[in-house]
């Protein structure tokens, strides 16, 4: 040890010099965004609830008429719902049937396989029992917390089963905690059937399982708190409930697509449907129903280049071009998109995009 001292003492008086290494307190604290680079994402949701992140770099930019790549193994009756481009920083947020919205970054969603059918929302989330997600909304963040002025301020609208439309501003879901926050006050029976953010001047269409549907402006309603139960957007008889919620361009050129439990479908010019002067109406007949045709199952708005699946509730499974359901006015009754056994019903529809990704 004597021998070690000394040498250390030498090595000490040769190369000694002033400390250089300056040790200083902490200046701040580090985020964990502060070590995520910044990426553009897909993520994708199925109809049982399964939640997937993915790099948008997976899927290639393909010409007209290319076989697209699998986006997702999925049980037949299981297929994508809603799909989406965002980054990886971003804000989504889950509305669920309770009323109840969620905030989650999209990088908290796990990232999957390409062929995966990703993470069970309930898991990711810690939604209740009896409890699904009915709408996904991709935020930037700095739209959660800009200014409250009336004329930037962005809003959501809301419609629930028994009628009810309210508007929402965007900045009060900016603070939300893991466990969830009411996003509206539901009445006994009802729930939250759709969620859509809204654009400057837009309309709002209603559409019920009976045939009916509303369209009138969203700028006269006015905001309300998140414990708001909202307003009357349509009446609704009796065993009639609202389908669908869609938000539409006053000058759109699009079609209002309507199926039916037995597979029929129509498309009509939105110019059809005039813009009520109050919410709250009977609204416009959408489709002539029979018996034979069922009710309304699901409601869409589309152009002639998007497709249309249709999900029976055997587990059947058809892909139309929407340019194969003719067009016409609002009292037809529709043409047959899909064959059914007697004893089967179209159990949901999706809506392929020309404008969303290309899953295959």
């Amino acid at each position: 040890m004597l021998i070690i001292r000394d040498e250390l003492l030498e090595i000490k008086e040769k190369y000694g010099d002033e400390r250089r290494t300056e040790i200083i307190e902490d200046e701040g604290e580090y985020e964990i965004e502060d070590f995520i680079s910044l990426e553009d994402i897909v993520i994708t949701y199925t109809r049982d609830g399964y939640l997937k992140r993915l790099p948008l770099s997976t899927y290639r930019k393909q010409r007209r008429g290319g076989k697209g790549k699998i986006g997702m193994t999925t049980k037949l009756e299981d297929l994508v719902d809603q799909v989406f481009v965002t980054t990886n920083l971003h804000d989504i947020l889950f509305f669920t049937s309770k009323g109840i919205v969620y905030r989650r970054r999209a990088y908290q969603i796990p990232e999957g396989g390409r062929t995966s059918r990703g993470v069970a929302a309930i898991n990711l989330l810690g939604i209740e029992k009896g409890e699904h997600i009915t709408t996904l909304i991709p935020i930037e963040s700095d739209e959660l917390v800009e200014s409250k002025e009336e004329n930037n301020e962005k809003c959501l609208f809301m419609a629930t089963k028994k009628g009810k439309i309210k508007k929402v501003s965007l900045s009060l879901f900016s603070n939300l905690r893991n466990i969830g926050i009411i996003a509206l006050r539901l009445l006994p029976g009802d729930e939250l059937i759709g969620v859509k953010l809204a654009e400057d001047n837009e309309h709002v269409i209603l559409t019920t399982k009976h045939g009916k549907a509303i369209r009138f402006s969203g700028d006269p309603i006015r905001s309300m708190g998140r414990t708001g139960i909202g307003v009357k957007g349509i009446a609704l008889k009796d065993e009639d409930f609202i389908v669908n919620i869609n938000l539409v361009p006053p000058d759109t050129d699009k079609y209002l697509l309507l199926v039916t439990e037995k597979g029929y479908a129509k498309r009509t010019p939105l110019q059809e449907f005039r813009e009520f002067s109050n919410r709250g109406g009977q609204g416009l007949r959408a489709i002539k129903l029979t018996e034979e045709k069922g009710l309304v199952v699901d409601v869409k708005v589309v152009s002639e280049e998007d497709e249309i699946v249709l999900i029976s509730q055997q587990g059947i499974v058809i892909r139309v071009p929407v340019k194969e359901i003719r067009h016409t006015g609002r009292y037809t009754q529709g043409v047959r998109a899909m064959n059914l056994a007697p004893e089967d019903k179209v159990a949901s529809v999706a809506l392929v995009s020309n404008e969303d990704v290309d899953l295959g």
